[in-house]
């Protein structure tokens, strides 16, 4: 998880990391939440917060650089405490991996639920995550694909490609969604949705097909994710084209890593 920690960093160091998102416009999923356990405090004898706000955000900045998770760790919970989703996001990801405080998955999954039900995008991203893979909370499928959708609507790739994932390998009436998000976070260059979207649009059950398509988000996936089983749809589609279709695709291939971001 410290790619969260990576990203925390980069969201405190905007000026706006402390103002509340708005909440997400997300397609509402009537199901009941699940309950998490209270958050968890600071260990006794941990170095208080300073008192000072800009002071405290100075400090969490300073000591998340340096890998001091312990002295970023109770200014990061005061921040928190005071509903500002980036840092509830980022005591999520200090207590999910223990840096700086006990490791505690389920205390984890408390902040994350916290800022996701603010709107904060990556906290509805990896709360997904959690109900999917039952990490700190019990599994649940219908709230994994909830918080997926959620952060999806808000143009996060990870959210995207894993909400395509989930729903194709669910029933077939999700695959044209699938398709949908598979398509958003490939776009962003997830290379995890490429493999998934070129089945998709190969086999043209949910979407129309189309081998030129196919051939191009299957060739970029390959390069991007040398899982075999990526490779292998890679050359199966390969062999199913035409000379003038692999043109076509090579060409669409170019187009569509120029327009990824940077």
């Amino acid at each position: 998880m410290l790619h969260l920690l990576a990203l925390s960093l980069l969201i405190l160091a905007s000026p706006a990391h402390a103002k509340r998102p708005p909440k997400a416009a997300a397609a509402e999923v009537k199901v009941p939440e699940a309950k998490v356990p209270e958050a968890k405090a600071p260990a006794a004898g941990a170095t208080p917060a300073p008192s000072d706000p800009a002071a405290r955000a100075e400090l969490v900045q300073d000591a998340l650089a340096r890998g001091d998770f312990a002295a970023a760790w109770p200014s990061v919970l005061v921040e928190a405490d005071a509903g500002s989703a980036p840092y509830e996001f980022l005591a999520c990801s200090l207590l999910f991996d223990g840096l700086g405080v006990a490791k505690d998955p389920a205390a984890a999954a408390t902040w994350c639920q916290r800022s996701a039900e603010q709107g904060f995008p990556d906290a509805q991203w990896y709360l997904g995550e959690m109900y999917a893979a039952g990490m700190g909370v019990a599994a649940d499928p219908a709230l994994a694909i909830k918080w997926l959708r959620a952060s999806s609507e808000q143009g996060d790739g990870r959210a995207q490609a894993s909400l395509g994932a989930t729903l194709f390998r669910g029933p077939d009436t999700g695959h044209a969604e699938a398709a949908r998000w598979l398509d958003a976070a490939a776009r962003q260059g997830a290379a995890s949705a490429m493999g998934p979207l070129a089945l998709i649009l190969y086999g043209g059950t949910a979407v129309p097909q189309d081998k030129v398509l196919a051939y191009a988000w299957s060739h970029l996936g390959a390069q991007l994710d040398a899982r075999q089983s990526v490779t292998s749809l890679r050359f199966m589609i390969a062999a199913d084209v035409t000379p003038e279709e692999k043109l076509q695709a090579e060409a669409k291939m170019k187009e569509l890593m120029a327009a990824f971001p940077r």
